[in-house]
């Protein structure tokens, strides 16, 4: 047994050096009178363009789309097909500002037919991969009154990391990084082994 445990630990061992693959989650849901949006996450630029920069609206604008902390954002091309084209029906073409918010880091997801045809995710300026984390609320607000559409919509770079909302309880917990959840199958096999050894 013991011979069979060091063969399943090593390769979780090498496994552990490598570095997992992130992506940023957004859930959003009704919290009594009020909208929440509260998202964490790392994207990893490996082997990405930054397409440009800019300052832009903080807030919301679910028909463009346009989900965005902070205002000043490096910008890199979306390029899964087909991208969402929108969260919801929206409210005009207006951003929507937040009442509050956490922090003025600035990442999301944009669209803003003025400046190209193309979707970007956002990041801060000179982003190093460090873990971001920020949220805003809606005073007096409902998914309906925002133009929110339940459901869960993901934007993809080349590389895979992605920027996804969860409005209204669509999806659940964070998003398994690879590397991790390969480690738990293989833990969880090792646990059977061991339980039909002892039987």
């Amino acid at each position: 047994m013991k011979k069979i445990a060091l063969l399943a630990v090593t390769p979780l061992l090498c496994l552990g050096s490598f570095t997992a693959e992130a992506s940023i989650v957004c859930n959003v849901s009704e919290s009594g009178t009020d909208v929440v949006f509260s998202a964490s996450g790392s994207i990893n630029l490996s082997g990405l363009s930054r397409w440009g920069f800019g300052p832009g609206d903080h807030g919301i604008q679910a028909s463009r789309p346009w989900c965005a902390f902070g205002t000043a954002s490096d910008l890199y091309e979306v390029t899964s097909a087909p991208a969402p084209n929108h969260f919801g029906p929206g409210t005009g073409n207006s951003v929507i500002a937040p009442d509050t918010w956490t922090n003025s880091e600035s990442f999301g997801v944009a669209f803003n037919p003025a400046v190209s045809t193309k979707t970007f995710i956002l990041v801060p300026r000179g982003y190093a991969g460090t873990t971001l984390s920020n949220s805003m609320t809606f005073f007096n607000s409902s998914l309906n009154s925002l133009g929110l559409k339940t459901g869960t919509y993901t934007w993809s770079l080349a590389n895979g990391q992605y920027f996804q909302l969860r409005i209204g309880g669509f999806g659940s917990g964070p998003v398994p990084e690879p590397t991790t959840a390969l480690i738990w199958s293989m833990l969880a096999g090792l646990g059977l082994v061991a339980r039909r050894r002892r039987t």
